[in-house]
């Protein structure tokens, strides 16, 4: 495994952002939330629990606040947790505070002009063909769009 690899993963969805401070933060192989400094020091934002993985990761520029896509292992369910300043948990979108469940599978997240949270899902694993380099990925996606206090304001399945 190259070295880019053992730091970013194997699989191809929004692993990586940059804060305010002009610092990478990505999910490293071992499913960790690291932050790289400036001077290069990393520092460990959040360990992957057992349950939940996280699965891409996007800083707000306007806030500083860390959105986290999550899956959780053998089931087919996701989450968005929004972690003010990159450090604590301060919202937590998915089965746990709303009824909506995200599809399994977060694959990139964003945070639009308004404040809503827009999120790329793997739904179906076998449907359409996505290559990214040298490494095909079969799926069929769906956006949602989270209002910023976690209400689902709608999601697209239509043609890419």
């Amino acid at each position: 495994m190259s070295n880019l690899a053992h730091l970013f993963g194997t699989q191809p969805f929004g692993k990586h952002t940059i804060n305010i401070e002009n610092e990478l933060i990505f999910i490293d192989g071992f499913l960790d939330i690291i932050k790289i400094s400036k001077d290069e020091n990393r520092t460990i934002i959040k360990k992957s629990t057992h349950q939940w993985k996280p699965r891409c990761v996007y800083c707000c520029p306007s806030t500083g606040d860390l959105l986290v896509g999550l899956g959780r292992s053998g089931e087919s369910m996701g989450k968005v947790t929004r972690y003010h300043n990159a450090r604590h948990s301060t919202q937590t979108t998915g089965q746990e505070e709303t009824d909506y469940v995200l599809p399994h599978n977060p694959n990139f997240i964003t945070e639009n002009n308004n404040g809503d949270v827009v999120v790329s899902c793997c739904v179906d694993p076998t449907i359409n063909n996505i290559v990214f380099g040298a490494r095909e990925v079969k799926c069929k996606c769906e956006i949602v769009v989270l209002e910023h206090d976690g209400r689902r304001r709608f999601t697209y399945n239509g043609p890419p």
